[in-house]
């Protein structure tokens, strides 16, 4: 290659200005021949140098081109999942997106290039890479200009959403939420068309959601109150609506006509065609009222337009039907003169051969009821629904006639249930805790059911009133206060008399508790009793037993309970089964703690116990009377037949000791023989008795001294017998019957049940005969519960009683002491509240059986008084001891008045309770001197105490 290039470089170089030509010129012929020969070889050389050469450029160019392209398409792989990729991890917006990308591609390219293997490489991969790079540019600047566009839409989106969801929690601020929104997208660089549509979408957003909103909060303010016929797109006021646009219509239409137009009978607009379910020659101007609000208004959905738009959607729904006013409806998308047009060229569009040239008439008749929808009676547009289109408005409203009806049924479910609730409570009682109100009523059902239901919830809270006062009402009251609740002939008399029924079943139910288990009912129905009885059973005294007991009876008697009990009966099992306990082993420990605990009022609880054993009912009726070594005697001989008893005693001995107890018992016997279940007592009686002979006998006494003792300790020193009478032996006996002869004069008073009479003989005579009778031969005999006398008839064997089914009679203690006498309109609590100045509240104490405590003066104090404050009204209560054993401190009295509930009354003032307190006293004075004296005032009846 060398040896050629030199000798290229021989030939072709110039030299001295002499090519080879011109030297082979001046060379000899040979030698130019050879020269020339020579030069031939050289160029021939030279040419295919050339030749070679080229080929060789070419090769390379082609090289560097199939290098690039191959490159450059890498390159486009490459770079379009790069693209594809920062796309996708792009931040909203794609913000510096394209200056980003192309950066980062120019430092790319220029690192290609530099790293191509030749300039021909070089230069064909930059002219792909460039035209790459323009591609690329172009995407990524039409992605940015796409996510910009698609960010500006999201944000705004988001905020109408946002605003939508405000607009949704409170409605009221719907507006400052649209122009929160929409003033930003005023601003924004995009172009106009684009933010009108979502301006207009925006604010079908947000209005939609304010007012499902209210359709749900507030569905009333939408399609008005349920049966008030309300205009609902008015906001719930009545002005116009179907009440208005019907009227118009009745007007227009007419009554009967045989064939309208061809379309057959048609009687107040409504036309068989139309209608062939329906006979209308028989309808009334009512019923078809009726028929047109369910097939024509309500099939527009005529609550739901606006106001100005309603009597030309109704007209043209009863013209056309409802199918084409929907379609006319949808079309004029609220605006009422629309529709009215629309409305006209529908009637132009009827063939004349239908139509029957009622064409003018139906357009007139439709511009009449436009003007009738402008009109200045009518109202304006709901504010909720004005701000939709027609479809959105449809939505809505149905919306809110959903959620009505939801609410409805929620509230029917929920008050139906209280309803039946308080009714069930007033039959016991009870009122209702947290009263109805009409508002709620409103909420469940329409005006005219809400008031009825309304009415009959009041009638059943003041039913709920009369059974409560039913509860404290003395008996003879309750009959007086159901007879006053009898049904009104008129409305309302079938619910008055159900009233009336409940009341009487309730009063009946009552009487019947009270029978029942007396103690029971006044312990749950009567505060003072309660209190005194929860104190009993956190505190079990004798002073607590005691105040328990009295302010029991005490309200028991008020009440007009013939046989007052301390026990309730679930009391009186318990303590039943305490003494049965263990056979009875433990009977007398435990009628013993018993006795000891309810004191002077043993003999009541004794009385309430059935279920026992003979010798507690022995132990109980003896009650502390004998020494507990006899208690321990009779408790022990009654584990013993009394076969045994007798083993090993002289038969005579024992034959005689029952003769003698017999003739000892014979005149108790007998007191016991009018008395339902005195038998059975007195055989327990004996049967101790004797037992309790045989056992003296076998501790060495005589028949005759063990008889006697043994009667002594069960029966003899317990009681004195006269007649019939068994009279306690703490009780003066003499005392006691000239207070039963006190009774036996004033029977002449008294109103008796009189036996039966000849039908001619006069009433006063037959009482007369009756009365003059029984001074002669009645019985004074005690009473089955042993606490005092009562009159019995020989002649009819029967109890003598007064008219309203009460013992004639009285307890020993009133015997002995008579009740004081009550002055004249004062009832045994003194007078009525209305009678004294100042007096809020009468007193709750019997004035005619207080307690007497003995001065050291020798007089006596009965109701001692003194008065504090409390709760804004002066309390006037005694200082007597309820035992009437003693004179209480002030602080005493309080505590007393606290532990029982009873006073004197309450007063405005403390004047006016000093005053009635000096009043009180002087009435206590002359009772008692009269008292003493043997008179009795004359509306006094003694003998009708509890016996």
């Amino acid at each position: 290659m060398v040896r050629v290039a030199l000798l290229q470089q021989t030939v072709n170089t110039p030299s001295g200005g002499i090519d080879a030509a011109q030297r082979t010129q001046q060379l000899p012929t040979a030698q130019a021949e050879l020269w020339q020969q020579a030069a031939g070889a050289a160029q021939a050389v030279g040419t295919a140098y050339n030749a070679h050469e080229m080929a060789a450029d070419r090769q390379r160019k082609l090289d560097g081109a199939v290098w690039a392209a191959d490159a450059a398409s890498n390159a486009t792989l490459t770079w379009q999942q790069k693209m594809q990729d920062q796309q996708l991890s792009a931040a909203p917006g794609a913000p510096g997106f394209t200056k980003d990308f192309l950066g980062n591609y120019d430092s790319w390219k220029a690192e290609q290039i530099a790293a191509a293997p030749d300039d021909d490489s070089r230069r064909y991969l930059d002219q792909h890479l460039t035209q790459l790079r323009t591609s690329f540019g172009e995407k990524a600047i039409a992605f940015e200009g796409q996510q910009k566009v698609k960010w500006r839409e999201d944000t705004f989106a988001n905020a109408t959403q946002n605003a939508a969801d405000a607009a949704f929690n409170d409605p009221s601020q719907r507006d400052k939420l649209l122009n929160d929104i929409l003033t930003p997208l005023d601003a924004m660089d995009m172009p106009g068309e684009w933010k009108a549509q979502q301006a207009r979408a925006a604010t079908q957003k947000v209005n939609l959601a304010a007012a499902l909103s209210v359709a749900q909060s507030n569905p009333g303010a939408i399609v008005g109150q349920p049966g008030t016929g309300a205009t609902a797109a008015a906001g719930g006021t009545f002005a116009g609506g179907f009440a208005g646009a019907d009227a118009w219509i009745a007007q227009k239409e007419g009554g009967y006509v045989g064939n309208d137009n061809g379309k057959g009978p048609t009687n107040y607009g409504i036309n068989s065609t139309a209608n062939p379910d329906l006979d209308v020659s028989k309808l009334t101007p009512e019923t078809a009222s009726a028929v047109r609000k369910s097939r024509y208004w309500d099939a527009i959905h005529g609550d739901a337009l606006p106001p100005a738009m309603q009597p030309v959607a109704y007209n043209l729904a009863m013209s056309s039907g409802p199918g084409v006013a929907n379609r006319l409806i949808a079309a004029a998308n609220g605006d009422p003169d629309k529709l009215n047009q629309l409305a006209k060229n529908y009637f132009d569009q009827i063939p004349p051969e239908r139509a029957n040239g009622n064409t003018p008439g139906w357009k007139a008749r439709s511009d009449e009821a436009l003007a009738l929808g402008k009109s200045t009676a009518a109202s304006a547009d709901n504010p909720v629904l004005s701000s939709l289109n027609y479809q959105t408005r449809i939505q809505v409203f149905n919306a809110a006639k959903t959620q009505q009806n939801q609410d409805m049924a929620l509230w029917r479910a929920r008050i139906s249930g209280r309803l039946q609730d308080t009714q069930a409570m007033a039959t016991q009682g009870i009122s209702d805790p947290t009263p109805l109100t009409m508002d709620t009523l409103l909420k469940a059902f329409p005006p005219d059911e809400a008031a009825q239901h309304y009415q009959a919830y009041q009638d059943g809270q003041q039913l709920a009133l009369d059974v409560a006062n039913i509860k404290g009402m003395p008996n003879d009251q309750i009959a007086g206060l159901v007879q006053s609740r009898s049904p009104m002939a008129g409305p309302g008399y079938a619910q008055a008399q159900r009233d009336q029924q409940i009341l009487a079943q309730a009063a009946a139910h009552v009487v019947q508790q009270r029978q029942a288990d007396p103690s029971a009912y006044v312990a749950q129905n009567a505060p003072a009793v309660q209190a005194a009885q929860r104190q009993f059973a956190s505190n079990p005294t004798p002073a607590t037993a005691q105040v328990y007991a009295q302010t029991s009876i005490a309200e028991q008697q008020r009440l007009g309970i013939d046989k007052p009990q301390i026990l309730t009966k679930m009391q009186a099992t318990s303590l039943e089964a305490q003494i049965r306990d263990k056979g009875g082993a433990n009977a007398d420990q435990v009628i013993q703690q018993q006795a000891q605990l309810w004191g002077p009022n043993w003999g009541t609880v004794f009385g309430q116990l059935k279920d026992i054993p003979p010798v507690a009912k022995v132990l109980g009726y003896l009650g502390d009377s004998v020494d507990a070594s006899t208690r321990t005697q009779i408790m022990t001989a009654s584990q013993v037949k009394v076969d045994e008893l007798k083993d090993g005693l002289p038969t005579s001995d024992v034959s005689a000791a029952e003769k003698n107890l017999q003739s000892l018992t014979k005149d108790f016997a007998s007191t016991m023989a009018y008395t339902v279940g005195g038998a059975q007592t007195f055989g327990a009686l004996y049967d101790s008795a004797q037992r309790l002979t045989y056992t003296y006998m076998r501790q060495g006494m005589s028949y005759g001294d063990a008889s006697q003792q043994a009667f002594q300790n069960i029966m003899g020193k317990n009681f004195n017998v006269v007649g019939n009478a068994r009279i306690p032996s703490q009780y003066d006996q003499k005392a006691v019957m000239r207070g039963a002869s006190g009774l036996m004069d004033g029977l002449d008073k008294a109103d008796l049940v009189t036996p039966p009479a000849p039908a001619t003989m006069r009433a006063e005579d037959a009482k007369g005969l009756y009365v003059s009778n029984l001074k002669s031969n009645g019985k004074w005999i005690t009473g089955a519960d042993g606490k005092g006398l009562i009159l019995f008839d020989p002649v009819s064997q029967t109890v003598v009683r007064t008219q309203d089914g009460k013992p004639v009679g009285a307890s020993w203690s009133d015997l002995v002491n008579p009740p004081a006498p009550t002055p004249a309109g004062w009832s045994a609590f003194g007078p009525d509240a209305g009678s004294v100045k100042g007096m809020v509240s009468p007193g709750n104490i019997d004035l005619t059986r207080r307690p007497q405590v003995k001065n050291d003066d020798g007089s006596i104090s009965t109701v001692r008084s003194m008065s504090f404050e409390e709760d804004g009204k002066e309390v006037l209560i005694p200082t007597v001891s309820d035992d009437g054993k003693r004179i209480l401190s002030d602080d005493e009295a309080i505590a007393q008045y606290h532990r029982t509930g009873k006073y004197l009354g309450k007063f405005d003032t403390p004047d006016n309770a000093d005053a009635y307190a000096e009043q009180l006293h002087q009435q206590q004075e002359e009772a008692y001197l009269k008292r003493g004296a043997g008179q009795y005032a004359p509306d006094m009846q003694p003998w009708l105490a509890p016996g």
